[in-house]
């Protein structure tokens, strides 16, 4: 049996899809995660997203890659 908390903040809503989504490696859907998780403005950036989970800015942008072809993030520039 799961038991499952009664959440009133702090917390994220994944589509069941995302999680189901057999192709995205475990790292990209990590990273996918952790963006999900962050406030509507928030600004990413491939080195911060590094800095933040703490992975090398080469892996971070080899896993954006992966998620922008898999088309759950676009990058938009910046005005």
């Amino acid at each position: 049996m799961i038991e499952r908390a009664d959440h009133k903040a702090d917390f994220t809503v994944i589509d069941n899809g995302i999680i189901e989504d057999k192709s995205l490696s475990s790292d990209a859907f990590r990273l996918l995660v952790f963006m999900l998780a962050r406030s509507d403005s928030f600004e990413f950036s491939v080195n911060g997203l590094a800095y933040l989970l703490g992975w090398p800015s080469r892996k971070v942008a080899r896993l954006v890659t992966e998620l922008k072809r898999s088309g759950y993030i676009e990058q938009i520039a910046r005005a």
